[in-house]
């Protein structure tokens, strides 16, 4: 089984989100969208990450980034693809990268 590794800023405390232990829960339209992993929460719709309930402040990017790390959790993703991905059309360099996550 592939996994992500992840380390949150916030914390500093590596996690590995598998397909097993990543939920995803969607009850309708109206309720919010969310993965789970530990005692970590990311609101998809509010763009919040939440631990135990309390809002963890990450910059943008570095929302985004971790977002779409957990949603593709099961794939090899490229660097080149993280960049075209949460940087379209828009030239960074690796340390803006470094900047947002540690693997």
């Amino acid at each position: 089984v592939l996994s992500t590794q992840i380390i949150l800023p916030a914390s500093n405390q590596l996690f590995n989100i598998s397909p097993k232990s990543a939920k995803i829960t969607n009850m309708s339209a109206k309720t919010l969208l969310y993965y789970e992993f530990g005692e970590y929460q990311i609101d998809v719709l509010n763009g919040q990450l939440l631990q135990d309930g309390k809002v963890v402040v990450l910059t943008q990017k570095s929302f985004e980034i971790l977002l779409f790390l957990v949603q593709n959790r099961d794939r090899i993703i490229k660097k080149t693809e993280l960049f075209e991905t949460i940087w379209a059309d828009t030239f960074v360099e690796e340390a803006t990268l470094t900047q947002h996550i540690y693997m």
